[in-house]
């Protein structure tokens, strides 16, 4: 699986849940969900 497919893939499952967490971590209070990476 590519990168690009990957990204789409988990588009299509949490669609919005990506930006929400980009700005979290932007803004530096973005704690990781248990099995996150």
């Amino acid at each position: 699986m590519s990168h690009s497919d990957l990204l789409n893939h988990l588009a299509d499952i949490i669609p919005g849940t990506a930006l929400a967490e980009a700005r979290e971590i932007r803004e530096g209070r973005h704690s990781p969900r248990p099995g996150q990476l």
